[in-house]
C-alpha cells in the first residue's frame, strides 16, 4: 500500500514540476513580441511611462541616473532641462507610428528592427537590442539608424557629458 501511495505521489510531483514548466515557457515573451509592445507604447505615447515593463535592468538603472542628472541641472537652471523632449528612446523626437521588422541574431546579440513612420511615407529604422533577462526578452539598448553609430545609452551618456557632479 505504501509503495501504491509513493507511485502516486511521485507522478503528482512529476506533473506538477512539468505543468510549472510549461506555465513559466507560456509566460516568456519572444524578442518580437516585446519589440511589438515597444510600438504600441510608443503609438499609444505611454513609452515614457511603460518603459520599465520592456527594458533590462541595466537599462533602467542608466535612465534613473540621467533622470537624477537633468533634476540637477534643472535645479540649477531653471528652466533648462537636458531630457527637456524625454527620453531619447528613437532617432527622432517626431511622432508617428512604429512597426517591428526582422529579427536578427548574431554570435552574442539579438536584434530586433522596428521602423518609424513619421507621416513623410520615409521609414526611419532604429534597432532594439535584446537581452534574455529574469525569463523575459527585454531591450538593453536602442541604436539609432539609420547608421546605427548613436545609441539611447550613448545618447544618455553624452547629454550630461558637459556637467559637473
Amino acid at each position: 500500500m505504501k509503495t501504491m501511495y509513493r507511485k502516486y505521489a511521485i507522478a503528482a510531483i512529476a506533473f506538477g514540476t512539468l505543468s510549472l514548466t510549461a506555465m513559466a515557457q507560456a509566460a516568456t515573451k519572444t524578442p518580437l513580441q516585446t519589440a511589438r509592445q515597444f510600438c504600441s507604447y510608443y503609438m499609444q505615447r505611454n513609452l515614457d511611462r511603460q518603459y520599465g515593463r520592456v527594458i533590462s535592468a541595466s537599462l533602467n538603472k542608466a535612465i534613473k541616473d540621467a533622470d537624477k542628472k537633468n533634476a540637477i541641472v534643472s535645479d540649477r537652471n531653471p528652466g533648462k532641462s537636458p531630457l527637456g523632449d524625454g527620453l531619447p528612446f528613437q532617432s527622432s523626437n517626431d511622432l508617428g507610428t512604429c512597426t517591428v521588422g526582422a529579427l536578427t541574431k548574431t554570435n552574442d546579440r539579438t536584434e530586433v528592427t522596428i521602423s518609424y513612420d513619421l507621416g513623410d511615407g520615409i521609414p526611419v529604422p532604429d534597432h532594439l537590442v535584446m537581452i534574455f533577462e529574469k525569463g523575459q526578452w527585454r531591450i538593453d539598448d536602442i541604436l539609432f539608424g539609420p547608421a546605427y553609430s548613436n545609441s539611447m545609452r550613448r545618447q544618455l551618456k553624452s547629454i550630461f557629458s558637459t556637467y559637473k557632479f
